[in-house]
């Protein structure tokens, strides 16, 4: 479940260690719209999994009750790209979407 304007921390289980990778992008898409896009420097690698922060204001961005598709890219440091499934996770409902 995405939290629609709240902060969160999505973990994702990863096969690389940081130091053989050399970019990331975790992409959040909704609607046909990228909402958030999170690269090598917003995440955290931490036993075989990569973490990553979602801001509220980042969070507000997701429309109520809607499918979002987030997917990882990768590229090691030996020049292969690789690529999660496409996760999918839906949105909750909002009544406010002032930032608190």
């Amino acid at each position: 479940m995405i939290s629609t304007g709240c902060t969160m921390e999505h973990s994702f289980k990863f096969p690389h260690r940081e130091e053989d990778v050399s970019t990331v992008l975790i992409t959040y898409k909704c609607e046909d719209k990228i909402i958030i896009d999170k690269t090598l420097k917003d995440c955290l690698f931490k036993e075989g999994r990569i973490y990553v922060s979602v801001t509220q204001e980042e969070a507000l961005e997701f429309p109520d009750n809607t499918l979002v598709k987030i997917q990882i890219r990768s590229t090691l440091k030996n020049g292969a790209t690789i690529k999660s499934d496409v996760i999918n996770e839906y949105s909750d409902e909002l009544l406010d979407r002032r930032v608190i």
